[in-house]
Formats: structure tokens, C-alpha cells, sequence
């Protein structure tokens, strides 16, 4: 894991605003399998060779992982997390898309289409 306990890239190495494509309930996304994972304690970590990062996601971001496996709409993601921790729709949503939009750019995830 990153020393500052984030698994983004350094901002050099980040999009500019302007090429931010911003991820809603249908987009359709799918991990990206490029990425070396592994699981440890529960806990999903990926090496990012090409850039040199490390990445680590919590149980939720390691479920969101997991459901990413395969072509997966954005909504879908939401309602199974909501089921799951018994959380209101709109409040998991409120976490998830930023969360999601954060995976995105830093390549962890695909936007298959809109």
C-alpha cells in the first residue's frame, strides 16, 4: 500500500479534469484483469507495474471488486452493497460513484459503454 494510505496515483500521473469521463448508475464497467491482484486478510491488493503503484481496497472496495469480475452496470453494484450492509439506496450510491469514478481513473476498472 502507498505510504499515504490511498490508492491513487500521484497527480502527475492522474487525468486532467478534461479527460474524466464521470461513471452513473448504467455504465457498464469491468475490472481490469491487466492489473496483478492478490488477497490478503480479506482485502484486495493490485500491482500496478507499468506505473509502479501499489493499490489496496477495503472489504467493500474488495466486494466491488469481485462483482466487477465480469461486465457489470453500475446500478447492479449498488443494489447488491445496499442488500448486503443493509444500507439506503441513495446513501450507498452517494459512495459508491465517487468511489467507482476514483477506480476508473486510476485504470482499475473500464467503462465498457454508456
Amino acid at each position: 500500500m502507498r505510504d499515504n494510505g490511498t490508492f491513487l496515483p500521484p497527480l502527475s500521473q492522474q487525468p486532467s479534469k478534461g479527460d474524466i469521463i464521470p461513471i452513473s448508475e448504467s455504465s457498464l464497467l469491468v475490472r481490469n484483469d491487466a492489473i496483478p491482484t492478490g488477497e490478503i486478510d480479506g482485502e484486495m491488493v493490485a500491482l500496478d507495474l507499468d506505473r509502479g503503484d501499489c493499490f489496496g481496497l477495503d472489504r467493500i472496495g474488495t466486494a466491488i471488486w469481485a462483482l466487477a469480475a465480469a461486465p457489470v452496470r453500475v446500478g447492479a453494484i449498488i443494489d447488491q452493497l445496499a442488500t448486503d450492509h443493509e444500507v439506503d439506496r441513495a446513501t450507498c450510491r452517494d459512495d459508491v460513484l465517487p468511489f467507482l469514478d476514483e477506480l476508473h481513473d486510476a485504470g482499475l476498472v473500464r467503462v465498457i459503454d454508456e
